[in-house]
């Protein structure tokens, strides 16, 4: 290609839009990944509930129900689930309703 050819307004608009593209399918991918880390936080919380649900107590009729840490595993599963469905839309904006 030219000089003269590569900065017609046809190609200049084609790199800009290869452009944005690429940079939608590099911040959805992010999202998707918070997602991810956002989910395994949210097990680790759960894990640990179980744990602390375990170690409470001598019988199973003394030991505490921790229930006060859904407080923190459900807002992190909510939060996972929007990145997710943000990454969607950030990559597909055709797709958006």
């Amino acid at each position: 290609m030219t000089e003269a050819n590569r900065r017609t307004p046809e190609a200049i608009l084609a790199a800009h839009q290869q452009t944005i593209a690429e940079n939608r399918r590099l911040v959805a991918q992010v999202l998707r990944y918070l997602a991810v880390v956002l989910v395994a936080v949210a097990g680790t919380v759960f894990g640990l509930m179980m744990l602390a649900y375990l170690v409470s107590g001598d019988s199973r009729y003394d030991r505490d129900w921790p229930g006060r840490y859904w407080f923190a595993v459900l807002p992190l599963l909510v939060a996972a689930v929007g990145l997710k469905a943000t990454g969607d839309r950030v990559k597909n904006p055709s797709s958006n309703s």
